[in-house]
């Protein structure tokens, strides 16, 4: 009997509408979850009997429960098909898995709202000047923007986004709302649902940025994405222009974002904005009194491992249940 390897919520809370999944397309996989004692490990032969897995918690919530989750998909050798609960497969787990054969599927959008609005709640803040203001309650100092130092009006200026997936994309939909001009980076072409007031190729970004009051990363950790906005990159922004990274840490050359500050003024002239998934603490915090960091993604914890399992209900509606029960 084939086996689905997965965490004890998912079973708890989605077991009944993965059931009627699977009698839906004749075919059938017992749930099969990890002992709470992490000295124990799978048999050999529930090892063999995998066949798909799912996992719809945190994978840093619980670091222990994580490594033999993964170890036992490695150890899986007969496992096709894997739903994560996170958006990015850039891990080297993730590659390991992908070398032996096994197919993923993430979820990618779950997180896009809270992540999205966290984006732009930064983007108010350094716009309007909420740091300094912050830095003068804490001083005890009443201190008004001076005659001729208000903010600029967002509306009218240009946002340029790198990677429209579902995060971008709503960016894109909420910075159109405060009248910015928005200009995605993306290798396919603007379609109907694209949140964007123009498309370019990955090749026109040194071109683009010089319009950038505001450069957003949202791409993918790839081979190609890794250290993408470099020295050169930063040097093509505008003075006062903002950098925001809601993607990971790599694909901006930290050493070339350093130095872009010290060249500069701290009042607003570069700051940055990165709400998510730097694993590893960074030189860059302290460096500006504007630079916010957030090193967790600001998603809703009550709704993401439900979000991420009815993502993994709805693949398997169409994706690998259905096409082994046609294989039979």
């Amino acid at each position: 009997m084939a086996r689905l390897l997965t965490n004890y919520e998912f079973v708890r809370d989605f077991g009944e509408r993965f059931r009627a999944l699977c009698a839906r397309h004749s075919t059938d996989f017992i749930p099969l979850t990890l002992s709470d004692d992490p000295r124990q490990r799978l048999a050999p032969d529930d090892l063999t009997a995998i066949e798909i897995g799912c996992f719809t918690g945190n994978f840093e919530d619980d670091p222990v429960f994580t490594r033999r989750f993964l170890g036992s998909a490695l150890n899986a050798p007969n496992l096709k098909w894997m739903h994560l609960p996170n958006a990015g497969i850039d891990h080297p787990v993730f590659g390991r898995l992908l070398d032996s054969g096994v197919r993923l599927t993430t979820s990618s959008g779950v997180a896009a709202e809270p992540i999205a609005q966290t984006a732009i709640g930064a983007l108010l803040a350094l716009a309007r000047g909420f740091p300094g203001w912050w830095q003068a309650q804490q001083r005890h100092e009443w201190a008004p923007h001076d005659v001729g130092q208000f903010p600029r009006d967002l509306r009218g200026q240009t946002m340029v986004i790198v990677g429209l997936g579902a995060i971008g994309n709503e960016i894109g939909r909420l910075a159109r709302a405060l009248g910015l001009h928005v200009i995605g980076i993306r290798r396919r072409a603007r379609s109907s649902g694209d949140h964007v007031d123009a498309m370019q190729p990955p090749a026109a970004l040194a071109a683009v940025l010089p319009q950038a009051n505001w450069l957003v990363v949202a791409c993918p950790l790839t081979a190609e994405t890794r250290g993408l906005i470099d020295a050169a990159v930063l040097a093509q922004l505008p003075a006062g222009a903002h950098v925001m990274n809601i993607a990971r840490g790599q694909i901006i050359d930290e050493s070339a974002l350093i130095e872009s500050f010290r060249a500069v003024t701290w009042e607003g002239r570069t700051s940055t904005s990165s709400p998510t998934n730097h694993y590893q603490p960074s030189r860059r915090f302290g460096i500006c009194p504007m630079c916010s960091s957030h090193p967790t993604t600001p998603a809703r914890p009550a709704v993401m491992p439900r979000a991420s399992a009815s993502c993994f209900c709805r693949t398997s509606s169409t994706g690998y249940a259905a096409s082994r029960s046609r294989t039979r």
